[in-house]
This record gives structure tokens, sequence and C-alpha cells, in this order.
């Protein structure tokens, strides 16, 4: 309302039968899957932004993942050994394949504090929570990690955004 720009709120129950992150959390809770929570949230929404942005006749769907997201993202696939994600590195977006819409990630080289001190500044609402269904998903370690290793090396963060990016446009073997 603030900015004057339209709304439109895509719900998962809507999406998928009911089911809701609440009913999904309650559902995997105990059973000794501790990722399952953190898997079925990415695809929901991943579906989500999906479907909200066919919905409103979107062509691209723009999301705000900062560099300390995409250095996470990539410590991750490091830490797990998931070459594939690697390989498909960074960049600024992707292609939208599959009949998925392109992406774009035009925050990708801003640090989170460089960005919240923008939002501060213009005044622009700005939240930053945890997840409260994975208080101890592997994201928050990585999100740890990285925090370390930025101490030591202040370039960290980039270093890693920069290095998926060249592992993404190397030849493959």
């Amino acid at each position: 309302a603030r900015w004057e720009l339209p709304l439109t709120v895509v719900a998962y129950a809507d999406l998928f039968g009911g089911w809701t992150m609440d009913a999904v959390a309650r559902s995997t809770a105990g059973s000794g899957r501790s990722r399952a929570c953190c898997t079925f949230c990415g695809v929901l929404r991943r579906r989500a932004l999906e479907e909200g942005a066919r919905l409103v006749g979107a062509t691209h769907i723009v999301t705000g993942h900062n560099a300390d997201d995409m250095a996470e993202t990539v410590l991750m696939n490091f830490l797990r050994g998931d070459a594939a994600r690697l390989a498909r590195g960074g960049g600024l977006g992707s292609p939208g394949e599959g009949g998925a819409l392109p992406r774009c990630r035009p925050l990708q080289l801003a640090s989170q504090k460089e960005v919240v001190l923008y939002a501060h500044f213009r005044r622009l609402d700005y939240f930053s929570e945890e997840c409260v269904y994975a208080p101890e998903a592997f994201r928050g370690h990585a999100r740890h990690l990285l925090k370390l290793l930025e101490a030591a090396r202040p370039s960290a963060v980039l270093d890693l955004v920069h290095s998926a990016e060249r592992l993404a446009l190397a030849p493959r073997l």
C-alpha cells in the first residue's frame, strides 16, 4: 500500500491440496529425517513462486538473494559434495530450463549488511528471520562457518560467489 504496488498472495494450502508448512512439519516431526522439512519447503516455495509469477503474468522471477545467501549455498553444496549444483554455479540468474521462468538475482554481489543499510537509509521495510521449522538446519551451520571464514578473510563471501561463477563457466570434462 505504501508504494501503491499490487500484492498477490499465493498460499501453499491453495496450491497443494490443503498442505501447509505447519502440516508438513508435523508429518515429518520425529521421523529421523532432519532435512525433510527443508527439502519439502524448498520444493513448495519454488513451485509457489512459479505459480504466483504465472498468475500475475510475470515473465521472470526476481529474488532478493544477497552475496551472503549465495556464499552459504556454495559452501553447503561444497560440503555436501554436490558437484552438479556446484557446476551450475552462481551467475546473476538462470535461463529457466524445463518450463521454469527465468530467474534473476540482482543483489547477489551485495552483502547482507549493504542491503540492510540501504533499506534502513531509504526507510524501506526489511525483515530477516530464521526459519521456525528448522532451527538446526544445515544452512545455519554453513552461515556460522562462513562468518568464521569471513573473520579470517574478509573477502571470503565474494570469493565463494565468484568461485561458483567460475565453476559454472569451466569446461566440462
